[in-house]
């Protein structure tokens, strides 16, 4: 690598290799400057032509194996993430435009609209964490995709929303949050079988997926998700209040909510409620609480109890405070590290079998900041319950210019209004961050997961994709190979990524070439954008072409799912 460097200073590559295409460079290595050159021109052609995710994604694709790829890795993935965020933006937008009702919208976001906030939230992220220097290559793509999912996505998708969701408040009565314990919990604690239920505050839907992702990804965990429906306003007081067994919701001008006129702030509250209302053997914790437990202390802790509610808060905690409010996407994923933590701990440790993750309610949040325009006036003598930058709740109803009116959900047994701003707007009120958000009536912030997991592997795991060796020679005659791999379906919600160490070995099993990592990750529905070419590089050696060499396809998941390909080694 010194050589490579030594020999970069000395050498104009600019001047050398202007005219080598992009594909070709992304198939170079040997300096630095491929990566340089390369980055800039992605970041180029996506200024030029954003709509070519099948082409570039590719190309980041064959950075993976190369020798410089670590130095680099944060860009390609800020690179890939922008991609996708543009990616997904389009597919909504072209998908979304001929539905003609709420609940179709709404459904189209639990089940592909939702990569449109994720991708957002890690290119952002991803962003953060660069060096000074790669962040001022990269600025002008995250600048645009920032105007991308501000100025178009969020600005029509939010517009459209507020004029279906003025026809329709509640999409499917079954998966109303408030109907939780009776659907969900109910069903455990009927069969003397033991729940644990995690609610972490503030996760929202599409981090909740990659959570589920995440965990079905092993053989130990397997399960199925789903959505709920916050009530609204979607609010810490009202989601957890609803989590909870009860036979009403009694909301009080102040905001509380109280489970059958008892208080529902607090563990001590929530737990006399589990105990009340749910089962007599409950238990209530934090899991900060666990975290300082050894494992003989938390097996004791657990000992008998049926019933397990843990709050898990780490999002709402970080985004509710204006110091850190730019930290919440951070916060998300280490949200979704922490509870993939928890879940083992809580397998390993005390044998749980059995999970339901969820949250209070989501969050809407932009990292550049809101403009005047979208702060909403609001009149100092309006007579109101509550004044929050998503939501005014008061007694008689509010006709707000530019705010939506609706009457509590009669859920909540209270007789009142609450309205909310349009779109993504917020109402300009002093105090606290206005970038961060939650209490309103869009999918971001009214959708939350659903996932229930299981560990005793009574369902089938997601299978992996398949990949197939495609090329038609098995007879080397050069030290340098280049081989073509096919992933056969496209990344889905049924098919998930595959990683495959690849390699050549001799008939003793010694390896005899550099090894690859093939990720087949793609989610292109055309064959052959899921087409992958790697370069293998045999030892410099005397082979015998009486020998017996094979490549190995060795699943990097599953050590007992290798394939092997006899070749012929006839090098001269």
């Amino acid at each position: 690598m010194n050589i490579s460097t030594v020999i970069e200073n000395d050498w104009d590559f600019a001047a050398l290799l202007h005219d080598l295409p992009s594909e070709a460079l992304a198939e170079c290595e040997t300096f630095k400057w491929f990566d340089n050159e390369l980055i800039k021109r992605i970041v180029q052609s996506m200024q030029i032509y954003v709509s070519e995710s099948d082409r570039l994604l590719p190309m980041l694709a064959k950075r993976r194996n190369t020798i410089w790829f670590d130095q680099f890795t944060s860009s390609y993935a800020f690179l890939k993430w922008a991609i996708q965020l543009n990616h997904h933006t389009e597919t909504f937008e072209e998908d979304w435009r001929g539905m003609a009702e709420t609940s179709a919208l709404w459904q189209y976001y639990s089940e592909q609209g939702y990569h449109v906030d994720s991708a957002y939230r890690k290119m952002t992220e991803t962003y953060d964490a660069l060096q000074s220097d790669q962040k001022e290559v990269l600025r002008p793509v995250k600048d645009q995709m920032e105007r991308l999912y501000v100025n178009q996505y969020l600005n029509e998708f939010t517009t459209k929303w507020d004029m279906y969701y003025t026809n329709a408040q509640t999409f499917d009565a079954n998966k109303l949050q408030a109907n939780f314990f009776d659907n969900e919990v109910k069903t455990y604690l009927g069969n003397n079988r033991r729940i644990v239920v995690i609610i972490s505050d503030g996760l929202r839907y599409e981090a909740g997926k990659e959570l589920y992702f995440d965990l079905t990804k092993e053989k130990k965990f397997n399960g199925d998700m789903d959505w709920m429906q916050t009530e609204l306003p979607s609010i810490t007081s009202v989601g957890m209040a609803s989590l909870l067994p009860h036979h009403s919701l009694q909301f009080q001008t102040d905001g509380t909510v109280l489970v059958d006129d008892m208080k529902t702030s607090g563990l001590a509250n929530r737990e006399t409620i589990l105990r009340k209302n749910g089962h007599p053997k409950a238990l209530a914790l934090k899991s900060t609480d666990i975290d300082q437990m050894t494992k003989e202390q938390l097996r004791e802790k657990m000992a008998g109890k049926k019933l397990v509610y843990i709050y898990h808060n780490k999002v709402d905690a970080i985004g509710d405070h204006l110091p850190t409010e730019n930290d919440v996407f951070k916060a998300t994923n280490e949200s979704i590290k922490e509870l993939n933590q928890l879940m083992h701990r809580l397998t390993n440790d005390v044998s749980i079998s059995s999970f339901l993750v969820t949250a209070d309610h989501g969050y809407l949040y932009t990292r550049s900041a809101i403009s005047s325009s979208e702060k909403v006036p609001v009149n100092r003598e309006l007579e109101a319950w509550i004044k929050n930058k998503r939501f005014i709740l008061s007694e008689k109803e509010e006709d707000h210019y530019s705010g939506l009116s609706f009457t509590l959900s009669e859920r909540l047994d209270n007789t009142g209004y609450i309205t909310v701003p349009r779109g993504m707007n917020r109402f300009a009120l002093q105090g606290g961050g206005y970038q961060y958000s939650h209490g309103g009536h869009l999918p971001q912030e009214m959708m939350v997961p659903l996932l229930r997991i299981k560990t005793d592997r009574s369902r089938n795991e997601i299978p992996e994709v398949n990949v197939s060796l495609i090329s038609q020679t098995r007879t080397i005659a050069n030290n340098i190979v280049w081989l073509s791999f096919l992933q056969t379906d496209p990344l889905s919600e049924q098919k998930k990524e595959k990683r495959l160490n690849l390699y050549f070995e001799d008939s003793k099993g010694r390896k005899i070439s550099n090894e690859i990592l093939l990720i087949a990750d793609r989610e292109n529905k055309a064959s052959d954008e899921r087409v992958f070419t790697e370069k293998f590089v045999l030892l410099n050696e005397s082979y015998n072409p009486l020998d017996t060499h094979y490549f190995v396809m060795e699943n990097a998941n599953d050590e007992e799912d290798v394939v092997k390909e006899r070749f012929k080694l006839d090098l001269v």
